[in-house]
């Protein structure tokens, strides 16, 4: 089957992460890379118009501001919040 993916590599996420209050007491540098697949391509592939892609600077903004003043002590669960803002861009 073919399908149309859009990656986001190496995107940098500063966390309060960790089991403990004191390993969430300072936030740490986590990487992420974030694999999008279409089921049918983006309009913008048929369009050429801008507003039909997904925009990487919009998607990473979302999740920066997703994480900032929250605390996850799992990294599971930061994934799976971070997977449903990727969502909302989709």
């Amino acid at each position: 089957m073919r399908y149309h993916a859009l990656s986001l590599l190496d995107l940098v996420l500063h966390v309060h992460l960790g089991c403990t209050l004191e390993e969430r007491a300072t936030a740490q540098e986590v990487r992420i890379s974030v694999h999008i697949r279409f089921s049918t391509p983006p309009q913008a592939t048929v369009s050429d118009r801008l507003e039909y892609t997904v925009c990487y600077a919009q998607l990473s903004a979302a999740m920066r501001r997703h994480v900032e003043g929250k605390d996850f002590q799992l990294i599971e669960r930061l994934g799976r919040e971070l997977f449903a803002v990727a969502r909302e861009f989709c």
